[in-house]
């Protein structure tokens, strides 16, 4: 620009030349991170020209403003990350540089929340520190380490919140040369239990953090008070444990432990249990049905294989017992069922498939004489659920010609009826017989050894009709003889 003067006669001096140049002036804030919004004005710039901004003689980008008429700016822009420290910033028209004003970064962490619980994963980013190493400390206690470029800057590091007590904690962000960043962390309480559903008598595990430290520890099942194995909180506000669930019906119950101060609940779904005091056995054994978690006040019926062998009232706390005998049925596995018209649950009761023994003959003797109304006698066996018996009489000894057959018999012996007779055979002619047993699970044991025995024929008593030929034959035979004696005796 040209400088004269000019007197008040109207008389110009020489002309001398003065160099406007480009100045930032202002600058605000002077400190912050990276991503600071920075405002300066400006001015001796060229007139209209587009100008730009750089940090340390390095363009940034998008920061841009254009000079007025006169040369003047005024500009906003977003300072980029850099290390930690002072930094020049500096605007140009595209032939002068201004001068440069400082700008301090000091360091920022951004951490993706502020609240959690005991486990949850937190993500932290930063910028503005020395580059290199840096570390994450909770409490000041190392839970994460990461590297900070060469702009001081890092991203997605993470960290799992350690077991501490309810309330507010600090997390540290320090870099190799010291620089630390603290941010405030509130851990908050948490509880669970597993598994959430189950009969009565299940073993529930639970556990809990971010409680007050040291503390009595109560749980409660359905609003009553219940034993654990845990009794206090421990010096990080933790504790863990388990419990027995009560018995109570079926349905969803809450479960709530307390430190006192803070409450955790959860939901535990009791279903219906049934259990049978036996598995297995034999016919008549008595069997108790034991119920748990079913509806209370309700009617309980109880089965076996469909058909009901007892009944009874669910009780207050939806348990039942109920015994019953177990009815004939055949080896194997059978149906125990229980119903209370919503709850319908079963177990297998497996019947014994043992064969009884076999039983030996007694009477009548191998190879003896019988009778037509023959009574037979063996030597009677035990069995746990009870034994009948099959008795087979045969005319062959291989029993495929079997003329008479008694099943069920109740005891070690049978009489033959007078109209099951035996007919009388010839004298070298045999009748066979044997027996087994038959338990009441339907097992059926082996025949015994065959025995004979004869029903032979013999003279017949004489009725009222032969004794009057018997007579007349005997006459007629002493006649006879008289004459014919007579007659030897006249020769």
């Amino acid at each position: 620009h040209s400088v004269s003067l000019r007197s008040g006669t109207g008389e110009t001096s020489n002309t001398v030349t003065f160099t406007v140049t480009p100045r930032l002036t202002g600058g605000s804030p002077t400190s912050g991170p990276g991503g600071t919004s920075f405002s300066s004005g400006g001015d001796g710039f060229t007139s209209g020209s587009s100008v730009s901004f750089s940090l340390d003689g390095s363009l940034i980008p998008g920061a841009r403003a254009t000079a007025g008429a006169d040369g003047t700016l005024a500009a906003t822009l977003t300072l980029p990350a850099a290390a930690w420290g002072a930094h020049r910033i500096t605007a140009g028209d595209g032939s002068r540089q201004s001068n440069a004003l400082t700008f301090t970064v000091t360091p920022e962490v951004t951490m993706s929340q502020n609240r959690g619980s005991t486990g949850d994963g937190v993500s932290l980013s930063g910028s503005g520190f020395a580059p290199g190493a840096v570390r994450v400390l909770f409490d000041g206690s190392d839970v994460a380490g990461t590297t900070a470029t060469a702009d001081g800057s890092f991203t997605e590091t993470s960290f799992s919140v350690p077991s501490a007590a309810r309330g507010e904690h600090t997390v540290s962000v320090r870099d190799a040369a010291g620089h630390t960043v603290e941010t405030a962390f509130e851990v908050s309480y948490q509880a669970s239990i597993n598994p959430a559903s189950g009969t009565v008598g299940t073993s529930v595990t639970f556990n809990g953090t971010g409680f007050s430290a040291a503390l009595p520890l109560r749980v409660s099942f359905g609003g009553a008070d219940i034993n654990s194995s845990a009794s206090t909180t421990d010096a990080d506000g933790a504790f863990s444990g388990t419990f027995t669930v009560p018995g109570v019906p079926a349905g969803s119950h809450l479960v709530a432990i307390s430190d006192g101060i803070d409450t955790a609940t959860a939901d535990f779904r009791v279903v219906a249990k049934l259990t049978a005091s036996a598995g297995s056995g034999s016919v008549g054994d008595n069997i108790t049905l034991r119920g748990a978690g079913f509806t209370a006040g309700s009617p309980v019926r109880v089965s076996y294989d469909g058909r009901e062998q007892a009944a009874g009232t669910i009780a207050a706390d939806g348990s039942f017992n109920l015994d019953f005998t177990v009815p004939p049925s055949p080896g194997g596995d059978h149906t125990l069922a229980a119903s209370d018209g919503v709850n319908n649950l079963s177990s297998v009761f497996t019947m014994e498939t043992v064969a009884p023994p076999v039983p030996e003959p007694l009477s009548p003797p191998d190879a003896e004489k019988g009778e037509p109304r023959q009574s037979f006698t063996w030597l009677g066996v035990a069995d746990a659920s009870g034994v009948s018996y099959t008795l087979e009489i045969s005319a062959d000894d291989n029993f495929r010609d079997v003329v008479l057959t008694k099943t069920g018999l109740p005891g070690p012996n049978f009489s033959i009826s007078e109209a099951e007779a035996l007919e009388k055979t010839d004298r070298d002619a045999a009748y066979y017989w044997r027996v087994r047993a038959v338990d009441g699970a339907e097992n059926v044991g082996q025949w015994s050894d065959a025995w004979s025995f004869r029903v032979v024929r013999g003279l017949r008593a004489p009725t009222p009709g032969n004794w009057v030929i018997t007579g007349l034959t005997a006459a007629l035979a002493l006649v006879i003889g008289f004459f014919v004696g007579r007659r030897t005796a006249y020769y």
